[in-house]
């Protein structure tokens, strides 16, 4: 063995160094040292953990904020129908104590191209006193005794009414009418409704307020 002074492991005996003179092994001999890890790597191993529990916490509140919009965009949808029905009593409740709005003589009979106009800007037109023929298309439990959907126009014969409609009315003044009538309306423009369809979809139609009412000739 031509190697340099120094500790080495014992050639008989596991687990023990032995001193090397140079020439030859002394007497001297120690037990072979535990290896030491270095601190550097268990800074490297907290860092390492730390920036793990961090990536989990942000992958946490990421996951927290999309759940909450999903439940917020269910939510709003209803909030904002409840609104626009509220703010609909309201309107005809003003209506209603109005005398005008059984005077026949108060609402303007309409050419079908007045009506594009108006559907053109419905919330610009609200308040304008018009005559409206249409059929009955949805009166029941989930529309309540005071408004019914419709398919409205300017035809008194039925002949292109077509556009769909939310109509507010008094509930007393609406009782004796049902799904599949044809009436004949004077209604208030009173801007637009938005709904979410009993198909989950939603949908925006232009919304009048009733003040007479009757069946079709």
């Amino acid at each position: 063995m031509n190697s340099q002074p120094g500790w080495y492991p014992d050639p008989q005996i596991q687990g023990i160094q032995r001193y090397w003179n140079g020439l030859q092994w002394s007497d001297a001999t120690r037990p072979t040292p535990m290896p030491v890890s270095p601190v550097v790597t268990h800074k490297k191993s907290v860092a390492a953990s730390n920036i793990k529990a961090v990536v989990i916490i942000g992958l946490i509140v990421v996951a927290t904020l999309i759940v909450a919009a999903v439940v917020n965009d269910a939510l709003n949808p209803r909030q904002a129908e409840q609104q626009q029905q509220q703010q609909a009593i309201s309107t005809r409740d003003d209506l209603q104590s109005d005398q005008t709005i059984l005077d026949a003589s108060t609402y303007d009979e309409i050419t079908q191209r007045d009506f594009e106009m108006i559907l053109k800007d419905v919330s610009a037109q609200s308040g304008r006193r018009i005559i409206l023929y249409g059929s009955i298309r949805q009166f029941d439990s989930a529309t309540g005794p005071d408004r019914f959907l419709a398919d409205v126009g300017t035809s008194a014969l039925g002949v292109g009414n077509f556009e769909s409609a939310h109509l507010i009315g008094n509930s007393a003044t609406l009782k004796p009418f049902v799904k599949d009538d044809r009436v004949k309306m004077h209604v208030v423009v009173d801007g637009e409704y938005s709904y979410t369809s009993t198909a989950d979809f939603k949908l925006t139609v232009p919304q009048f307020q009733v003040g007479i009412i009757e069946l079709a000739e």
